[in-house]
């Protein structure tokens, strides 16, 4: 049985899904930090997308919660489904701690790991 750590928050790394360098050398882009909220009630959990710098961004970016499910399938692995796109985690660490993820849509694969902060 997979071991997930209910109504805690894991965190992936500071990412910069936009960056686009204008005329110049001119930075245009934003930051974010993902966090995964496990939820026990009806296996659903639950992906911020919390904007962490927007200063130097041109356009209008806001926070994101996005809710899905999910569910364990073979070899004590986690798939999430959410309504664009779904992710296959792993539960990694000494502590059980860390969830490797591929996460992919019809058009991308990517891969992405989130940490506990306990």
């Amino acid at each position: 049985m997979v071991e997930i750590k209910y109504d805690s928050e894991y965190f992936e790394g500071i990412t910069a899904p936009y960056i686009d360098w204008v005329g110049g050398g001119n930075f245009d882009g934003y930051l974010i930090q993902k966090s995964l909220i496990f939820r026990e009630l009806d296996n659903k959990v639950e992906l911020h997308s919390k904007v962490i710098n927007a200063k130097r961004y041109d356009g209008n970016v806001s926070d994101i919660v996005l809710t899905g499910y999910y569910r364990e399938i073979e070899k004590e692995t986690l798939k999430l489904s959410f309504d664009n796109f779904e992710m296959l985690g792993k539960i990694l660490g000494d502590n059980k701690d860390i969830i490797a993820f591929s996460v992919w849509d019809k058009t991308l694969k990517k891969n992405e790991v989130y940490k506990i902060n306990e």
